[in-house]
């Protein structure tokens, strides 16, 4: 399995904040055993952290209405200009998306699909934060791009697009799954979340300046840390605590 990070946009560079999550995103994934060689952070800039270079990627791939909403158009330019393996399967998730417990491919069950989706689970839309694909996913991507083009106003349109898609059967069910909400655990609704969850959890998704005490500080409606000491001890290393 590779392991996708997509970053793009129109200031060619890191945030501050960003700057730190993509060094924690890559000490994290080399400390769960990841192989440097399966990390692929697609940027359209240069960038080198801890042995892992991006793969620099040309301008112009995002989308200017919707800057949070980039990865349909990375992921149509890489599978259709070859920059991926076909035979892989990919994990691609936000850059707040940080893997608590190691991921084990067979563990998806994904063989006879082209997508592993997340859902929110608390309101009826599918989540893009964390999926999982198949090159031979591209058609479905290409179609969640015609249409996100045709309403460019909406915020997060991938993901209103996609939950449409879906609702209409526009997309085959049988090349997708629902994975389960282990996968893309956000701070929202925990209480209703959380006896949902496989355990041990798999994904932690939050930003550590919008929710670092709910996640390390137990300061939540479950009252109990949801971040192990492994990862916490990554985010101390990096200044966050």
């Amino acid at each position: 399995m590779k392991n996708l990070l997509i970053y793009t946009g129109v200031n060619k560079k890191f945030g501050d904040e960003d700057l730190n999550l993509i060094k924690i995103q890559i000490d994290n994934c080399l400390d769960l055993g990841w192989n440097r060689k399966d990390l692929i952070i697609a940027t359209d800039f240069p960038f080198e952290y801890n042995g892992v270079k991006s793969l620099v990627l040309p301008d112009g791939l995002y989308y200017d209405f919707d800057l949070l909403a980039n990865k349909i158009p990375v992921l149509i330019y890489l599978i259709s200009n070859k920059l991926v393996p076909s035979a892989s399967l990919f994990w691609c998730h936000d850059l707040d998306a940080f893997e608590l417990n190691k991921i084990d491919e067979k563990e998806l069950g994904l063989e006879n699909f082209d997508l592993g989706l997340t859902h929110y689970t608390y309101k009826p839309e599918w989540q893009f934060g964390s999926l999982f694909f198949k090159t031979s996913a591209l058609p479905i991507f290409e179609l969640i791009h015609r249409e996100t083009l045709k309403k460019p106003h909406f915020s997060r349109n991938n993901e209103k697009v996609l939950t449409k898609l879906i609702k209409n059967n526009e997309i085959d069910p049988k090349k997708y799954k629902r994975l389960n909400v282990s996968y893309n655990i956000m701070k929202k609704f925990l209480q209703t979340i959380y006896p949902l969850a496989d355990k041990p959890l798999k994904v932690l998704h939050f930003r550590p300046s919008d929710a670092l005490d709910i996640f390390m500080h137990s300061k939540n409606s479950l009252k109990i840390p949801l971040m192990n000491e492994r990862l916490t001890r990554i985010f101390k290393y990096h200044g966050i605590r």
